[in-house]
């Protein structure tokens, strides 16, 4: 096996890997229906992890001028 063919190798079973966590959630609930309340709980996710991103950033700024 030379390095070109362990290579290639490496890249798609890193992209396997990566695949395969975001594409499996979304086959095995896209047939079943979710009560109202945990849509309304799930509508809340982006906003939660923006707010989380941006403190983050102000944390990481405020630490490092200081």
């Amino acid at each position: 096996m030379n390095a070109d063919l362990t290579v290639l190798l490496i890249i798609l079973g890193c992209t396997l890997v990566t695949f395969i966590p975001r594409v499996v959630p979304f086959l095995l609930v896209r047939n079943v229906r979710l009560s109202e309340p945990v849509l309304k709980w799930l509508s809340f996710v982006p906003i939660c992890i923006l707010t989380a991103l941006v403190v983050n950033s102000f944390i990481i700024q405020t630490n490092h001028y200081s």
